[in-house]
């Protein structure tokens, strides 16, 4: 009734483990935080308060509450320490300013993949097209060009939207898969003025398939409601791309920055500040829980990822090599070839992700369940994750009482007191010569 449901069973959560996060303060306030969020911002569309000439993608409450919880975060992250065995320690911020959590490495990486997937596209002499995909009129709260209401809106939220979009790119796949065809690429999600999401595909394929696949998507895409005032215009639109006025990469860069964090974009769409926009976009993806961005096809970015831990490769993991030194230097598109090409299926590509099942208890008693290791090729195992890595809070240090990100003594509730716990279990391991993809027997 209240939009939280009970945890569900499953192989890291039993049913003690259940019932410690029903009886858990911790638990029950982040779910509430999350649930009063959209419930906020919800009421704000119905009220007409969220569009282009009141508070553009996100309301005003809903932007003050995502800065809030930002604040809680940075400050969750500036007083935990990790120290690995070594006695070297840094704090969380210190981590997360180094990873794809940071806005800048998370535009660059973005940017590096889709550079990879054009040059790769141009090797292949495949074309670029630039797709996009709007909701309904039913799904819109507020009218573009007069901010009024839209007499037709059903209440939809942008989380029902999205998943809408969500279904119908499923049936558009399924669909490719029957005809043979093999698009790879980005998709960016981002809000109208009022917060309706719509999605921007930049995809590569073969010519032959240009024309087909066009079709596919504009018939999926006005199968709802298509007949409706303006939606020959407005609910999908395709572009192709013209690379002897400018790279595909450069043309969906300003997508990619303007959901980020503006960089070097001096307005979005509707004449407001790139910066200020960016925040909210953000935001409204917070909220609602939405991916802004998602690959189509080719290999596994988490791969890739983990590769860029290891600094140098032993002669006996030569089987991996390419792929090592391709994400290595950054180089995506060499990391496309080294795993097998375009069209490779994950069970035929050159480097996998290997787990190790960790049975280490977390604060409600559970396992830790499947923890990356490394990576493995061919029966040929290395480790990216060389150290143990336990945390400290840094205001126990100086006798303060510590608090969690929603500023929760660490001491209430069920088993706290594990907060010095490995944060992840991986020591130095030796090469193995079997998979650990499978779950160990137990001793």
């Amino acid at each position: 009734m209240i939009g939280v449901n009970a945890p569900e069973l499953s192989e890291t959560v039993s049913v003690d483990g259940a019932i410690q996060r029903l009886i858990s303060e911790h638990w029950w306030r982040r779910c509430l935080r999350k649930v009063f969020a959209r419930e906020i911002e919800a009421k704000a569309i119905l009220e007409n308060r969220v569009n282009l000439f009141k508070s553009i993608y996100v309301s005003k409450d809903g932007l003050s509450i995502h800065r809030e919880q930002k604040k809680r975060n940075r400050h969750l992250l500036e007083k935990m320490v990790a120290v690995n065995e070594n006695g070297e320690e840094f704090s969380l911020a210190e981590l997360a300013d180094t990873s794809v959590s940071n806005p800048v490495n998370r535009r660059n990486e973005l940017m590096c993949r889709i550079a990879g997937f054009e040059k790769y596209s141009i090797e292949q002499d495949h074309i670029a097209l630039f797709w996009t995909i709007t909701c309904p009129s039913r799904m819109h709260a507020s009218l573009s060009k007069s901010g009024q209401p839209n007499p037709k809106y059903d209440g939809t939220t942008p989380v029902q939207a999205h998943k809408y979009l969500c279904g119908l790119w499923a049936c558009i796949r399924a669909k490719f898969d029957r005809m043979g065809i093999r698009p790879y690429g980005f998709r960016v999600v981002e809000p109208q003025h009022d917060g309706t999401p719509h999605w921007h595909l930049l995809v590569f394929l073969p010519h032959r398939y240009q024309d087909e696949a066009t079709a596919i998507v504009r018939d999926y895409s006005l199968m709802e409601d298509g007949n409706e005032s303006g939606a020959d215009k407005y609910r999908f639109k395709v572009e192709t791309i013209d690379r002897s006025k400018g790279s595909a990469a450069g043309y969906i860069a300003k997508y990619i920055s303007k959901n980020i964090d503006g960089h070097q974009v001096e307005s979005d769409l509707y004449g407001n500040d790139a910066k200020d926009s960016s925040e909210r976009v953000t935001a409204w993806a917070s909220i609602w829980n939405i991916r802004q961005f998602q690959q189509i096809g080719g290999p596994p970015v988490s791969v890739w990822r983990e590769l860029r831990r290891v600094k140098k490769i032993s002669g006996d993991q030569i089987k991996m090599q390419a792929a090592w030194i391709a994400a290595f230097t950054s180089d995506w598109c060499a990391f496309i070839h080294a795993m097998g090409g375009i069209e490779c299926g994950r069970e035929n590509q050159a480097v996998n992700i290997s787990k190790e099942w960790c049975d280490d208890e977390n604060q409600y008693g559970d396992p830790l369940g499947w923890i990356v290791n490394g990576v493995e090729s061919s029966g040929i195992y290395l480790c990216t994750r060389l150290h143990e890595w336990k945390l400290t809070d840094t205001s126990q240090r100086k006798g303060q009482v510590a608090t969690d990100r929603e500023g929760a003594p660490l001491g209430e509730g069920p088993r706290r007191e594990q907060i010095g716990r490995p944060w992840s279990p991986v020591n130095n391991y030796t090469v193995k010569e079997w998979s650990s993809s499978v779950r160990p027997p137990s001793n």
